[in-house]
């Protein structure tokens, strides 16, 4: 099944305008695996490594690559390899061992779901600051990069959370590209989720840079708030975006997300020509604009690029649609 997704990735990549393939690839491989951490996980493109951000208790969660969160594609609930003959591994935030005697015995990485600080009281902490970073990602040659992924996300606020960090010269130095929003659990069973679509574009200093890494980071403040699932990433692909579905850091416009799928376009006064709006396959979605607001038709959750025009200057913007 992991090729599959692989090759939906490559068809995504198609169909928008991308290079045929993504020159950088991760989808962690297969088998169960339970409790396997990153360090140990052998990929094709060299060594995954872990970092401490901050503070870690003496039971902090930890990274896993396995298939207790298992990859089921884009869209679709992830499966658990301890419940189900599942193979598909994913990167993800899961509990250390906990054992209370008389009380509770759970196993490591019994999926993606974390330790909060319930237990703290059983001198059974969890304060967690960690990073995990890809190995050299050689971006030569390489302009406008994407990062594509599916994930999904929940914890509590800022408090408990995932972030996607990058650095530019080998893991010397990092920054936070995108906060990732939490995700919505749709019909899936705890502690699995939706598998949700994502893609975000690298920052200029990757073009053309053989040093580049990508990252992920994870914060739980041990104050036994927070909700299953923790964080989950799979599929992760590296392309070229295409001058024309480059996304435009433009000031003139901001588009809000309104209820029932209607998008409120802020011109700061100025007058605009809407174009399309397009979902991450390059299709147009059917929208009728009233005003300053698109009301949008029955979509999926996902990424979409609004295109307006203001003062004949093509304006692409990406909104992000959830249930």
């Amino acid at each position: 099944m992991k090729k599959l997704y692989v090759s939906t990735f490559a068809l995504f990549f198609a169909a928008t305008g991308f290079s045929q393939s993504a020159f950088w690839s991760e989808n962690f491989g297969t088998g169960c695996s339970r409790g396997q951490t990153p360090t140990a996980f052998a990929s094709i493109n060299g060594n995954w490594t872990e970092a401490t951000t901050g503070t870690n208790d003496t039971h902090a969660d930890m990274w896993f690559v396995s298939a207790t969160a298992s990859g089921t594609g884009g869209g679709n609930c992830s499966d658990n390899c301890i419940v189900n003959t599942t193979t598909d591994r994913s990167l993800h935030i899961g509990n250390a061992a906990v054992v209370i005697p008389n009380v509770v015995s759970i196993g490591a990485d019994t999926g993606s779901t974390y330790l909060t600080g319930a237990f703290c009281g059983f001198n059974i902490c969890s304060t967690t600051n960690k990073r995990v970073m890809s190995p050299i990602i050689n971006c030569l040659g390489k302009t406008n990069i994407v990062a594509a992924f599916v994930y999904y996300e929940n914890g509590e606020g800022t408090g408990d959370d995932a972030t996607m960090v990058y650095s530019p010269d080998g893991g010397a130095t990092w920054t936070m590209i995108d906060a990732l929003a939490k995700t919505t659990l749709g019909p899936c069973q705890l502690p699995g989720a939706t598998w949700f679509e994502y893609s975000v574009n690298l920052p200029a200093s990757a073009n053309n840079n053989g040093n580049v890494k990508i990252g992920f980071t994870w914060t739980n403040d041990n104050d036994s708030q927070g909700s299953d699932p923790s964080f989950a990433v799979d599929d992760i692909a590296l392309l070229e975006a295409p001058q024309g579905m480059n996304e435009i850091a433009a000031q003139l416009v901001n588009i809000y997300v309104a209820p029932n799928n209607e998008l409120v376009i802020d011109s700061k006064g100025k007058a605009f020509t809407f174009n399309a709006v397009t979902d991450i396959t390059g299709r147009t979605v059917s929208a009728v604009l009233q005003q300053d607001r698109l009301q949008l038709g029955v979509v999926s959750p996902g990424i979409y690029f609004v295109t307006l025009e203001i003062n004949s200057t093509r304006i692409t913007k990406k909104v992000l649609l959830g249930n």
